[in-house]
């Protein structure tokens, strides 16, 4: 408060007992004019970054804590809390307190802000504590100004800003690719044919590539249809994955087996769920979602053989003669010898 009287004498009153003392040490009249600057509060905001996706608006909530100049808040809940609002992948959005304590003389204020855990999926939350030094002066104006005249985190490290970042990342998927197999000519035995999973480009060419994965056939009968199986193939990020699967000695003649020398073009859709899981799936075989891989081997023998019999002949009554001859007939016949 200022004081100034018509005699020209001024004096500060610091306070109102010093007011009320002029009245017994002043023996004329004078006048007392107060000044009181008008307070205000403190504006405080903050900036939001998730990398990874898109953010939706009120995805997280930031707190807002009076504390000591080291940051120790004085209660256990927050004073104001806030939302995001949405934001593009990579692009910072604004945040603000309102509800903040109206001051009203000069001092200094100090705040926590933290960004409240949530449980998002394949979402890592920040964890970093800013504290935040506020001062309100006086302009002489009538008015107390608030400014933030330091920031720092629980390490002590100054920054210019508040600025939480958050990161997604999707969890790994897995994906098994499914065949048939089958053999005609004669039973097949397991781990006699062996098939071979190539990660390619689109254009689906296995050039100079070696096969991700191997498997093998299981046993079955003759002209009956067998399943194999390339399993855990991994995903790390959504997209599209193009794959080529073909037999081994596809096209090859060998020990009476022809190979089949199909090659079937695998496209594989990877989508994230924004959920922290993504979802693999088989959308086209050989250019259509209907198709499937399958191999079909043929057994044959390789030519034709020839067996020999020994047959015995043994003459009673008498010795044998020169020029004595007899003939013997072979007949194919069927598994009743008729």
């Amino acid at each position: 408060m200022f004081n100034s009287n018509k005699f020209g004498r001024s004096d500060f009153i610091q306070d109102i007992e010093d007011f009320f003392a002029l009245f017994e040490v002043v023996d004329k009249p004078f006048f007392v004019n107060i000044y009181d600057a008008k307070g205000t509060r403190i504006i405080l905001d903050g900036y939001k970054t998730m990398h990874g996706r898109d953010m939706k608006a009120d995805e997280f909530t930031f707190e807002l804590y009076y504390a000591d100049e080291n940051g120790n808040p004085y209660d256990d809940d927050p004073y104001d809390t806030v939302t995001n609002i949405a934001g593009l992948d990579g692009v910072a959005t604004e945040f603000e307190f309102s509800s903040t304590s109206s001051y009203t003389k000069p001092t200094k204020a100090y705040v926590l802000i933290v960004e409240k855990a949530g449980t998002a999926g394949g979402v890592t939350y920040d964890t970093k504590e800013y504290i935040v030094e506020v001062t309100f002066t006086d302009n002489l104006e009538g008015q107390l100004v608030a400014a933030v005249t330091s920031i720092v985190d629980e390490d002590g490290k100054s920054y210019d800003k508040v600025h939480f970042h958050n990161y997604y990342s999707p969890a790994e998927t897995q994906l098994t690719i499914n065949g048939n197999k089958t053999l005609n000519g004669r039973d097949m035995k397991a781990e006699e044919f062996a098939f071979n999973l190539y990660q390619t480009d689109e254009n689906y060419s296995i050039d100079g590539l070696k096969p991700i994965q191997t498997t093998a056939n299981v046993a079955g009968a003759n002209g009956a249809e067998t399943g194999f199986s390339f399993t855990n193939i991994p995903f790390e990020t959504a997209g599209t994955y193009y794959f080529v699967v073909t037999e081994e000695n596809g096209g090859n003649t060998i020990k009476g087996v022809t190979y089949d020398s199909s090659k079937y073009e695998i496209k594989v859709e990877v989508e994230d769920n924004l959920d922290g899981t993504m979802t693999a799936k088989v959308v086209a075989v050989n250019g259509s979602a209907t198709n499937k891989v399958s191999f079909t081997n043929t057994y044959k023998a390789d030519q034709e053989t020839s067996a020999a019999f020994e047959v015995e002949k043994v003459l009673n009554g008498r010795e044998w003669k020169d020029g004595d001859a007899f003939t013997f007939e072979l007949y194919a016949t069927g598994e009743d010898y008729k």
